[in-house]
């Protein structure tokens, strides 16, 4: 659980739908993050141009024509609250 502003949210770590892969989620999580394309590639070490891939197949399977527009479809599907598993840390706290 968390507090942000007003709100009280819930992260997930099950992918919210089927329709994008499991790349794309991760790629979706870094957009929904506020990363450029260029961050995005570094986070998840792979060029630009694989990045804009990514990114262009994430929006066309969502009939979105900008990010704006599919960064309003996100928050109105709550995914922005879905954590793909290769941005979860475990840590264990032993005092």
């Amino acid at each position: 659980m968390f507090l942000f502003k007003n709100y009280v949210g819930e992260f997930t770590f099950n992918k919210p739908s089927k329709l994008l892969t499991n790349k794309e989620w991760e790629i979706v999580f870094l957009i929904m993050a506020g990363l450029s394309e260029k961050e995005i590639a570094k986070k998840v070490n792979r060029t630009i141009r694989t990045v804009k891939f990514h990114k262009s197949n994430i929006l066309q399977k969502n009939d979105c024509t900008t990010t704006r527009e599919f960064i309003m479809l996100a928050k109105e599907h709550k995914w922005q609250f879905y954590i793909p598993p290769i941005f979860v840390k475990i840590q264990y706290i032993i005092e």
